[in-house]
């Protein structure tokens, strides 16, 4: 396996840089693949995000016990996208 100076050496780049775009790059690809996982439970549910989840479940139209799961999914979830954007933001 070859080393990032040994592949910026070959390519005739800074090391710094090419690791600061792999870093990027990996968030992006990291944001998008929650951005699905989240469509998918929004969609099932017909909701926008946590919080009308949430609104729903205060006025009785999802029983607890039938979307916990995808709750906590949710709420993890769209935690972790916000934390990468904040990453994302500082490049």
């Amino acid at each position: 396996m070859q080393t990032l100076e040994q592949i910026a050496s070959i390519l005739n780049e800074d090391p710094n840089e090419i690791e600061r775009e792999g870093i990027k790059a990996y968030l992006k690809q990291r944001l998008r693949d929650i951005d699905v996982e989240i469509y998918k439970i929004v969609k099932k549910y017909g909701i926008k995000d946590i919080f009308d989840m949430d609104e729903k479940l205060k006025e009785g139209k999802f029983e607890e016990e039938n979307v916990r799961e995808d709750y906590q999914r949710l709420d993890h979830l769209e935690f972790e996208r916000d934390k990468i954007k904040e990453a994302l933001e500082k490049f």
